[in-house]
């Protein structure tokens, strides 16, 4: 059963997000808890936990739950459901604040929990492979945020979620056993 414990991690975005998935999907998200700047700092301060639990439309859930699924699979693997679980509210908490200070229109969606994700598998991969040559860990870098800034969606909340995870798995010890 702990082996696939890490689909935990999938259930919050797809429990909040279903009820919005049907009808006009994009006022119901708004309506419902999308992180927009203006209603936040007006004090509806509770978006910012609810912005990554919401999404669009179906593709929008489908690609974070994916996301979520290897990503969160990875991190558990390396640092345990408990951490991997820390990781993913972290990166969709600091996603969520990079949003609403440095972008200015309404954001919603997983994608800083997946990149939290990514991050932490990617900086507890190499840690567990031990001394790697310089250009691998320039390559797996680079490409980490070459993916958070060349897709669609809001590339300020993937960095912040990129850097969250790579910042928790820097400083998490490592699973010791599987």
């Amino acid at each position: 059963m702990k082996r696939w414990a890490w689909l935990l991690l999938l259930v919050p975005p797809l429990a909040w997000s279903l009820p919005w998935l049907g009808g006009e999907p994009l006022a119901a998200a708004q309506a419902g808890g999308a992180l927009i700047p203006e209603r936040v700092l007006a004090g509806e301060w509770w978006r910012v936990f609810t912005a990554p639990l919401l999404h669009v439309h179906t593709n929008h859930l489908l690609v974070n739950l994916a996301g979520l699924a290897v990503f969160g699979h990875l991190a558990h693997a390396v640092f345990g459901l408990g951490r991997a679980a820390s990781v993913a509210a972290a990166g969709g908490l600091a996603s969520g604040l990079a949003s609403l200070l440095w972008v200015d229109r309404w954001a919603l969606g997983a994608s800083g929990a997946v990149f939290a994700l990514l991050g932490a598998a990617v900086i507890g991969g190499l840690r567990l492979r031990g001394p790697t040559h310089a250009a691998t860990r320039i390559f797996l870098a680079a490409a980490s945020v070459a993916l958070a800034v060349s897709g669609p969606g809001n590339s300020v909340a993937h960095l912040a979620g990129l850097a969250t995870g790579a910042a928790f798995a820097a400083l998490f010890r490592l699973r010791t056993s599987a």
